[in-house]
């Protein structure tokens, strides 16, 4: 059993060391399958000889979904199943402007259409999703406004009334 893991163990180490060589290059299609900082490894060993190395990836899913957090998922989770995982967008949730900052650019995926195929785009690691708030002139323009108007003519009405 112990010669089973240490082939593990080898075969992480050989997985991790391509990143390196990562910065340094062009990024391909191969690049998402390679572990940065912070990433793990789950390793499954059964009952024969073989044993399973699976990559988990680090990912930030946060803005306007029930449970943002810093999630570990599977290479494979696309960036509508990673939203769906946290939760899901909050009634305040924009699901037409989803942000995925990946390597220093920004790309701004609309969930409400699967069809257009970016929201199946496969996570990688260091990805951050953010589900943007839905815009409400009430509540962030009139509101404030009208609480100001009213509190100011509170403040004169009691300054009036003094000086009659």
């Amino acid at each position: 059993m112990n010669s089973h893991l240490a082939r593990a163990t080898l075969l992480v180490a050989l997985s991790i060391a391509p990143g390196a060589a990562a910065q340094t290059r062009a990024v391909s299609p191969r690049d998402s399958l390679v572990l940065r900082p912070g990433d793990a490894v789950r390793i499954t060993v059964w009952r024969n000889p073989e044993f399973v190395v699976e990559p988990l990836l680090h990912v930030e899913i946060g803005g306007e979904v029930v449970r943002p957090n810093l999630y570990t998922l599977r290479p494979e989770t696309s960036v509508a199943d990673a939203v769906a995982l946290a939760g899901g967008p909050t009634d305040r949730g924009r699901r037409d402007s989803v942000r995925l900052l990946r390597d220093g650019a920004q790309t701004v995926l609309d969930l409400t259409k699967p069809q257009a195929g970016i929201a199946r785009t496969p996570i990688r690691s260091g990805d951050q999703i953010l589900v943007d708030r839905k815009r409400a002139v009430f509540r962030e323009t009139l509101g404030p406004i009208i609480t100001v108007a009213g509190a100011t003519a509170a403040i004169l009405n009691v300054i009036l009334r003094r000086n009659r």
